[in-house]
């Protein structure tokens, strides 16, 4: 795999200017530096091909072996800064490095893709994300100033009102392989959706990659972003965190394509007759390691939940960049360890600032398309309808990603599953064995009237155009 040999100006010169001689009383990154261990001793298992251990995330299995391979000026600050040895030794990452790249990849549990393609897991400029992470972290006065002016917009005047629902899309239009990005087909498709289906608000769960920075902001959301419905909005992710939030709250929120709507603020609420849809911000007050499980305590948001005053009668539509369970459908996403004391996994803390469960959630973050029943975990909570809260993944909007093997035994759907993404992607002509194990990206849409939905999950394909693949009738 290809390493960083330059990072970007302005990163370089901020940590080249830490002092590598001034103590440390308390390290900012020393619950980061033993995830990121427990993350490397997963991956080493992951190339073994053996049972994974339960405690890191295979997402940053390789980081600590990229990380020491950046220049030795950077790799002795980051040292300073705590950075461990890596147990990845060069001859066996050279190994399974050559296995990767002589075949079509590696797909992970949840559909995370190892390969060396732009946006694929084995892509080295995730390693600079990281490092942005490392030093955003290490200085918190770096932190953008969190908006705390929501806007609660209330539609009337028309029957149905319906959103469109792409997640961590953030990846800007390049040539993937020969074919137009995965985020410039969906952005075409749900802006030439049909009249009767046409979005009237256009709704991004948030990741910007690689780190959110103002220009990726710019160029890879703003410059892109599907302008066809009345209103947009975009949250907040762990990926926007990364610079911390700077690009997110200084160059997206500012815009005017979201300005008006979310008043430079994370989280807002929308109402259309019996629905309350409510966005939050599960990122920016995160505390776990790379800001990977989300987190609801802040109480800014809180009281504007209650605020809401949501009547038992009415249906609440959850939106949040981070997961409710995990990608199988089996489980509660596990609790956040922030280094003194363990939080409740966010599943609970949505019920808690609600007051009960959402009857709809829509999320991100797993890079894949997943609905989940009332088979998951989500059936042991009742929502005031007498229903199970009905979650559903739509992180598929651009990252390259493949079947996952978790979802699916024996070729058999899990149960607690209705649908995920796994739609071979066409091959290109002449074909590359780098589409082989790909599946299409897509995007999500919700119809409300007063007091029903109608949910529809779409495929889209360079070649065979967009497919409606899954809806609720």
């Amino acid at each position: 795999m290809s390493s960083i040999t330059e990072l970007s100006d302005q990163l370089l010169q901020d940590l080249l200017s830490i002092d590598p001689k001034a103590p440390i009383t308390d390290n900012p990154l020393q619950s980061d530096w033993i995830f990121l261990k427990e993350s490397e001793n997963r991956f080493i298992d992951f190339m073994k091909d053996e049972p994974l251990p339960p405690d890191g995330n295979l997402e940053y299995g390789p980081a600590l072996y990229l990380l020491h391979q950046l220049p030795e000026a950077v790799v002795e600050i980051l040292k300073y800064m705590g950075m461990p040895g890596t147990d990845i030794r060069k001859k066996d990452w050279g190994i399974w490095m050559e296995n990767v790249t002589n075949g079509p990849g590696v797909v992970a549990p949840d559909g995370t893709l190892y390969l060396e393609t732009l946006y694929a897991q084995l892509d080295y400029h995730w390693t600079e994300s990281l490092v942005y992470y490392l030093y955003y972290r290490w200085d918190r006065r770096a932190d953008a100033t969190f908006g705390t002016t929501p806007v609660t917009t209330n539609i009337t005047g028309q029957d149905q009102l319906t959103i469109a629902i792409m997640g961590d899309w953030g990846t800007g239009n390049y040539s993937d392989q020969g074919f137009p990005s995965p985020s410039t087909l969906v952005g075409n498709a749900i802006k030439n959706l049909p009249p009767e289906e046409k979005a009237d608000i256009t709704l991004h769960l948030g990741d910007v990659y690689y780190a959110g920075l103002g220009k990726e902001e710019m160029n890879k959301l703003l410059k892109h972003f599907p302008r066809s419905a009345k209103a947009n909005f975009t949250l907040n992710s762990n990926h926007e965190m990364y610079d911390g939030a700077n690009g997110y709250f200084g160059v997206a929120l500012a815009n005017p394509l979201f300005l008006k709507d979310q008043n430079n603020t994370s989280y807002f609420a929308i109402t259309f007759g019996n629905w309350v849809i409510i966005g939050l911000d599960t990122a920016f007050y995160d505390s776990s390691k790379l800001y990977m499980d989300g987190a609801l305590y802040d109480t800014n948001q809180i009281n504007f939940i209650k605020g809401l005053n949501i009547g038992a009668s009415q249906k609440i539509i959850l939106m949040t960049h981070h997961t409710g369970m995990t990608a199988d459908g089996k489980d509660l996403t596990p609790p956040t360890y922030d280094g003194t004391s363990v939080k409740k996994p966010l599943f609970t803390q949505v019920i808690n600032a609600l007051g009960r469960a959402p009857d709809y959630w829509y999320y991100g973050h797993i890079h894949n398309g997943i609905v989940y029943n009332d088979q998951s975990v989500a059936g042991r909570y009742t929502c005031p309808s007498g229903e199970s809260p009905k979650l559903r993944c739509v992180g598929h909007g651009a990252i390259p990603f493949g079947k996952g093997t978790s979802l699916h035994s024996g070729g058999t759907t899990n149960p607690e599953i209705d649908y995920f993404s796994q739609t071979p992607m066409p091959n290109s002509n002449p074909p590359t064995k780098l589409l082989d194990l790909r599946v299409l990206n897509g995007f999500a849409t919700i119809t409300l009237t007063s007091t029903g939905i109608k949910e529809q999950f779409y495929e889209v394909s360079a070649v065979n155009g967009t497919t409606k693949v899954w809806n609720n009738g």
